[in-house]
């Protein structure tokens, strides 16, 4: 029973995450839109980004899209936390993630180097839980994802990232996969 409500509750956050991320894409795709049709922003609506839009998003096609998702979400599963400032997408962060994660930030009316940092670190937990839920029992791909989120888990608590009580629940789940007692 408790891995139902478990399960139930990571659907919602999940569900809830990507409606956030579908809203901003839509948003980040209909400024750029704005923009390369010639129609002015208001000044206080958006600070200018800091670097050059190099993307070639607006061209991506749906499937595309997805395929850039999917392979962000295999890297994620070896991929490993960032730390300092963030120069360069890492390879479990999609395009379009990476895109409304600068515009997050360069959005901000107090820009901070860690604010990048920390959205990265925080998508690559969510994409290794993810994956970690998804995988088989007793893998040996599970047990690699436990002990990464269990190394994850404290940094996650400190930012206020997982509620206390979903930290603890999963950690428990985390330690049961790993056949160890929680400490």
């Amino acid at each position: 029973m408790i891995r139902t409500n478990t399960k139930k509750g990571t659907a919602r956050i999940a569900i809830i995450i990507g409606v956030v991320i579908a809203i901003t894409i839509i948003a980040v795709l209909v400024r750029n839109k704005n923009r390369s049709d010639g129609i002015p922003e208001p000044e206080s609506q958006v600070i200018e980004d800091a670097v050059p839009e190099q993307s070639s998003i607006k061209e991506m096609s749906q499937t595309d899209i997805e395929e850039a998702q999917r392979l962000a979400a295999a890297a994620a599963i070896t991929g490993k936390p960032v730390s300092g400032t963030v120069q360069e997408r890492p390879d479990y962060v999609s395009e379009i993630e990476w895109e409304v994660f600068r515009n997050v930030v360069n959005n901000q009316p107090k820009r901070d180097d860690t604010q990048l940092t920390t959205l990265v670190n925080k998508l690559l937990f969510y994409k290794k839980k993810e994956a970690w839920e998804a995988s088989g029992a007793a893998t040996a791909q599970r047990r690699e994802l436990a002990r990464d989120l269990l190394e994850m888990l404290p940094s996650m608590k400190k930012g206020n990232h997982i509620t206390p009580k979903e930290a603890d629940q999963l950690e428990r789940e985390l330690y049961n996969d790993l056949g160890r007692a929680a400490q």
